[in-house]
């Protein structure tokens, strides 16, 4: 072999075991020991989702923030506990300021702060509470479920009058009505009901009554079709009732 040949052997092995030490010490052997079996990397990701689920238990808030784990879809597990934790702490002590703590993506704030005050303003019956709603929108929404809640508990639909929307003043009227027809459904009457829940009054009343039947059999090129006259009613409420008489 000539020395020009050798010379070249000994640099190419030279220049290996050179290549082979960087990879060592730059923690590429570190990183291949790492490399995990299918069955292996399962197991490693339930356990990282099991910690955030502990956490998310305890609520520690602060705890989310040392996670660091993504899931094979690429869902930050740091924002799922972050978002978890403050949205159970904002349900159970009835605090909206854990609301601005969500990311406002994967779960909204406003949805929280609109919860959340329904159901203050529901348990406290303190008209108040709403005044402490982050803008005007929500603030209505609150006086809205407040009034509503009111003219329900004392049978009047003219407390629905304090609402300033009009909209939310006309849903709180027709919803009044419509629990107190489904309260006494024998005093009940379709006469004050606005012209887009009148129809579904008086179906009800009419199947309540028996003068229509709830369901009718007719035929049709001498194949008999079933009607079920109730699902002629738009309105939830009176739909779900008309099906269980």
């Amino acid at each position: 072999m000539k020395d020009s040949q050798f010379k070249n052997l000994a640099l190419l092995a030279l220049g290996l075991i050179i290549l082979a030490a960087a990879f060592y010490f730059l923690g590429g052997f570190d990183a291949f020991k790492k490399l995990k079996t299918p069955e292996q990397e399962q197991t490693w990701r339930e356990s990282q989702e099991l910690a955030v689920a502990q956490i998310i238990k305890a609520g520690s808030f602060d705890a989310c923030e040392k996670v660091n784990y993504k899931s094979a879809d690429g869902t930050d597990y740091k924002i799922v506990c972050r978002n978890n934790v403050a949205l159970n702490k904002a349900q159970e002590m009835l605090d909206i300021s854990w609301c601005a703590k969500l990311d406002g993506q994967l779960i909204s704030k406003t949805d929280c702060e609109r919860q959340i005050l329904a159901e203050k303003v529901a348990k406290e019956k303190n008209l108040s509470v709403c005044n402490i709603a982050t803008n005007e929108t929500i603030k209505q929404e609150c006086l809205f479920e407040y009034w509503f809640r009111r003219s329900i508990e004392e049978n009047n639909h003219d407390l629905c009058n304090n609402i300033k929307i009009i909209e939310l003043k006309n849903v709180c009227i027709e919803r009044t009505h419509v629990k107190r027809l489904l309260d006494n459904p024998k005093r009940g009457s379709c006469d004050k009901i606005s012209a887009n829940l009148k129809n579904d009054c008086e179906i009800y009343l009419s199947i309540l009554n028996g003068e229509m039947k709830k369901i009718e059999i007719s035929k049709i090129k001498d194949t008999e079709v079933v009607f079920e006259n109730c699902y002629k009613i738009s309105n939830s409420l009176l739909l779900d009732k008309c099906k269980e008489l």
